[in-house]
């Protein structure tokens, strides 16, 4: 956190650690979603070029994937992570 920068898993670790210690319980919940390569593009900033906004999402700390068809990429595996409270 001194850097001033976070990820999914960095804030779901957070989360979690602060309800734990309110004695309420929770646990990581995580999975991988599919993006259209467009949307990741349009997100991180309008890219034109599907590697270069890949390459900018990794630099963030997201794990990413690439998913292709018929030899391109047409989807971005997108590791992500939650806070799941459990009850």
């Amino acid at each position: 956190m001194s850097s001033l920068c976070s990820n999914a898993m960095d804030i779901a670790g957070l989360t979690i650690a602060l309800l734990r210690t309110s004695k309420i319980p929770a646990r990581y919940a995580h999975g991988t979603i599919d993006v259209p390569v467009e949307a990741l593009k349009n997100w991180a900033g309008g890219f034109s070029d599907s590697n270069a906004a890949m390459a900018f999402a990794a630099s963030g700390g997201i794990p990413i994937t690439a998913v292709t068809s018929g030899g391109k990429i047409s989807q971005v595996g997108w590791a992500h992570a939650v806070c799941a409270h459990a009850e």
